[in-house]
């Protein structure tokens, strides 16, 4: 059979004539070399590979397939209402299809996975994905963190570069680590190109030292503490320490000149250079990654502590100086308890409700644009930006946290910054509604709810000329898993045990899966209003449950039970 290759627009296309006769069956095997980076072959390679391969059977190659595919369903074993089940499996399989469950290829975490619209850049997607996979797939998970640490070299330099100490990882970047954000977008609407600052987003290191303590939290692993998770997280908090700066009318620490998640404020009107003050989002995480530092070195056995601070080559008063400024960050409060966005963001316009209400005309950072007319102006946010805050940490360490920082936020001052911030949303990302729903799980759970649903359905419900067609949403499919687990079941590894502190919308179904914890395999079992935790081996080590009632130690065939009031 001769087949004849051509290029139709951005597709191609393989066209062969063939002939049957009346009664017979004709059987097409399509088979697809995959490789990364550093195993890139040649076309004619390639194809060598696939004639060797080609005695082997179709069926032989389905059935290995579907055993691979069984076992990654088997470490999830998540079961739902059957609506709800499609669109969570829909979700995880992209998901477990991306990511390389061994952690032994230099392999990061695209927005969109395999069907990849951002040239194969690497973002900061990996935030929403790895606490999700830290718990069911440690060795995936591994695999994303160490290819951060291979690129750690190229983010030093880059912090040197700017004059500081530590590790300033790029908000898009390639194989070799450097930044890759493009100088200019093209806003199609106007047909000019516009100076890109999001290279500003200096936040995404603090992603990378979230994901590395969570990693340890949800396995307890010293050994990668004490190596691949400490450096990273270590060499992070140098860059922040190196980014803030002391402001004497204030009294207090101050990062400057940022951009945080929301892209659609880049820098404040007619400003002559890039960059906002203060953003609550950078500064609070900054904050808490300066904190996990001195935690990282408290808890490793005095041997590994000595090891790591002399490869990084720690001076004696580093971790001091890290604890003053992460007690000391300012933050954009208002005067009516609000946590603002960035500072001056509540002396910015208004945005009229209609550019925010169900809005599905273009973009409105390409509509202003064409207006001569720029977001930078207004109180409007692309996505969540100060409300990530709120989806990260549990309520209790947010509350912790700012404490330390010495403001008072109680839970009126949360809901008020909730509202606040939700009334400036457009939404025109889509890990905003992801983000949306796990803040707002403890303190409105029919709207969480109805942020969660909208978040699954980005891509099934995607119109045929929408964002999908160059590639699924990775991460906001990664982030409704984590919701659904840590918010509405409310499972939290922390250092002292598992935190259990469930916040179930009532429109949550029946939910069963199992999640491991520190080598230990957990049953969770969400029967309205009930929810149930019990070892799957009787016989392994007790876990350490945190509950609001107090500390529960589960053992053995014991089964601790929580019921909605």
């Amino acid at each position: 059979m001769d087949w004849e290759a051509s290029e139709q627009g951005p597709r191609l296309q393989h066209d062969s004539r063939i002939v049957l006769a009346s009664g017979q069956r004709l059987i097409l095997e399509k088979r697809i070399v995959v490789a990364v980076e550093e195993e890139a072959m040649t076309c004619e390679a390639a194809l060598d590979q696939l004639a060797a391969g080609a005695e082997t059977h179709f069926d032989e190659l389905e059935r290995g397939h579907a055993a691979v595919w069984a076992e990654r369903w088997s470490g999830l074993q998540l079961e739902t209402a059957p609506s709800l089940q499609r669109k969570l499996n829909f979700a995880a399989f992209h998901l477990l299809q991306t990511v390389d469950h061994q952690g032994s290829r230099d392999q990061g975490l695209p927005p969109r996975g395999w069907q990849e619209g951002y040239f194969g850049q690497i973002f900061w997607d990996e935030i929403f994905a790895l606490p999700w996979l830290a718990s069911h797939f440690p060795q995936a998970a591994r695999g994303l963190l160490d290819y951060r640490h291979r690129r750690l070299d190229q983010a030093r330099e880059r912090a040197r570069r700017r004059g500081w100490r530590g590790a300033l990882f790029p908000w898009r970047s390639g194989v070799d680590g450097a930044e890759e954000t493009p100088p200019y977008q093209y806003f199609p609407l106007s047909g000019h190109w516009v100076r890109d600052q999001t290279f500003l987003q200096y936040h995404l290191g603090l992603a990378v030292a979230h994901n590395a303590w969570q990693f340890y939290l949800a396995t307890g692993d010293l050994d990668f503490l004490g190596g691949v998770g400490g450096e990273l997280i270590l060499e992070v908090a140098r860059c922040c320490a190196s980014q803030a700066s002391f402001d004497d009318r204030l009294q207090r620490y101050r990062i400057r000149g940022v951009v945080g998640p929301d892209e659609y404020h880049d820098a404040y009107p007619d400003a002559a250079a890039p960059g906002l003050d203060d953003n609550a989002y950078t500064n609070l995480l900054a904050a808490w990654t300066l904190e996990c530092a001195g935690r990282v070195l408290d808890l490793l056995p005095a041997a590994q502590n000595r090891a790591l601070c002399e490869r990084l080559g720690l001076e004696p008063g580093e971790p001091a100086d890290w604890a003053a400024i992460s007690a000391a960050l300012h933050l954009p409060f208002r005067e009516d308890g609000v946590l603002d966005q960035f500072s001056g963001f509540g002396d910015l316009l208004p945005a009229p409700p209609e550019w925010l209400a169900d809005h599905e005309g273009p973009r409105l950072d390409w509509w202003l644009e064409a207006r001569g007319d720029s977001c930078n102006r207004y109180q409007l946010s692309k996505q969540a930006d100060t409300l990530m805050a709120l989806h990260l940490l549990p309520q209790a360490e947010l509350q912790r946290l700012l404490g330390r920082l010495g403001y008072r936020w109680d839970d009126a001052g949360e809901r008020k910054t909730l509202d606040y911030h939700l009334a400036r949303l457009s939404h025109e990302s889509s890990l905003s509604k992801a983000v949306c729903a796990g803040a707002l799980a403890a303190y409105d759970s029919q709207a969480s709810w109805t942020f969660f649903s909208d978040s699954l359905d980005t891509d099934l419900g995607a119109a045929a000329d929408s964002g999908a067609r160059e590639g699924i949403h990775l991460a906001a499919m990664a982030g409704t898993l984590d919701v659904l687990q840590r918010h509405y079941l409310g499972l939290w590894p922390t250092p002292d045990g598992l935190q259990v502190q469930p916040a179930p919308p009532a429109a949550l179904p029946a939910t069963r899966l199992q999640l491991l914890y520190r080598g230990r395999l957990l049953q969770v079992g969400w029967e309205p209003p009930r929810l149930s935790l019990r070892l799957a081996d009787p016989a392994a080590a007790p876990v350490k449950l945190l509950t609001g009632a107090g500390t529960v130690e589960l053992r053995g065939t014991a089964v601790w039970s929580w019921q909605r009031d």
